[in-house]
Order: structure tokens, then C-alpha cells, then sequence
């Protein structure tokens, strides 16, 4: 198999969807030796994850046998210990509603999946995604995300309190 001009001769491959890399051994360290974002000149990373990675019984884990979030958290890791500045956001269940009318809501380690408040649009994620890169309080973080219900809460519009509230680094 080869990837990025890489060949790959292990037996195990995984497909992984961090930053669109594709294919690749998981246990090949070649392949994070030339596909280093440092030395490529990345100056901040914005990675959107799922929350869930918390719990090795999450069903998402046993679709195809192939540990879908043990392997966003590991990419998660490998991201948190590269030394760039980095915003990961670990988004609830996406929806297809329009976005900022609704209150947004931040959290650690999957706690958000024990409330009714799971999921957020699409729109609103984007919108978090881009006021990480232009807000200083949004680095070395990484959040949860969800949303309250559309006509409960107050819409979120201060992305840089949001981000003052997240205090977890992984």
C-alpha cells in the first residue's frame, strides 16, 4: 500500500479521519516522521472530534471493529503533546439546523452526554471552529459542545467567554 509517497507494509492498516491523512499503519511511526505539521510550518490546528471517546463500550467503537473514537482520542493525544497551538472541539451529535440561535453549552470528558443537551448544528460548530482561530482563549484547549434547545437560553455571541470557560488542555 502506499500513502504520501510512504509504502506501507504492515498488516494492520486503519483508516483514520484526522486532518484527511487517510490510510496509514497505526503502528508505523514513518508516517508521523513525514507528515509532521510542525515542521510543515502549521501554525494552529482546529481539530473537531466527537464526544463518547471517554467510554471503550461506545457503540461507534464496534462499528466495523474499528475503535472510531479510541483512535479520534489518540489523534487528539498526538495533537495535545506536538507543541502547536491547538483548539479540539469534541462535538455532540451534528444536526442540520441553522445556526446561532441557539445557546451553546461546553463541557469535559463526555459530562454533556449525561444531559438531554447532546447535539448542535453543524452551522454552530463551524462558526466555533472559526472563532478559535481568532481568539487567543481558545488555544491549548479542548472542549465538548452541544447546544440548549432552539428558544431556551440565550444564543451564544461571545465566543471568547465560551472559551474562557473551558478549562481542560485534552
Amino acid at each position: 500500500m502506499e500513502n504520501g509517497g510512504n509504502k506501507m507494509h504492515r498488516k494492520r492498516t486503519m483508516t483514520m479521519d484526522w486532518a484527511g491523512l487517510g490510510d496509514f499503519e497505526d503502528d508505523d511511526d514513518r508516517f508521523f516522521e513525514t507528515h509532521d505539521p510542525k515542521a510543515a510550518g502549521i501554525k494552529q490546528i482546529v481539530l473537531v472530534g466527537s464526544m463518547g471517546g471517554t467510554n471503550i463500550n461506545n457503540p461507534l467503537n464496534s462499528i466495523g471493529n474499528a475503535n472510531i473514537l479510541v483512535w479520534k482520542r489518540k489523534a487528539e493525544q498526538y495533537l495535545a503533546d506536538s507543541g502547536i497551538p491547538y483548539t479540539i472541539i469534541r462535538a455532540g451529535g451534528l444536526q442540520d439546523k441553522e445556526g446561532g440561535i441557539r445557546e451553546l453549552i461546553v463541557g469535559k470528558d463526555d459530562e454533556i452526554l449525561e444531559t438531554e443537551m447532546r447535539t448542535i448544528a453543524r452551522a454552530d460548530v463551524a462558526e466555533v471552529c472559526v472563532q478559535a482561530l481568532q481568539l487567543e482563549e481558545a488555544k491549548y484547549k479542548a472542549l465538548d459542545l452541544a447546544s440548549k434547545p432552539e428558544g431556551t437560553g440565550t444564543p451564544t455571541k461571545d465566543f471568547k467567554a465560551l472559551f474562557t470557560q473551558v478549562t481542560a488542555r485534552f
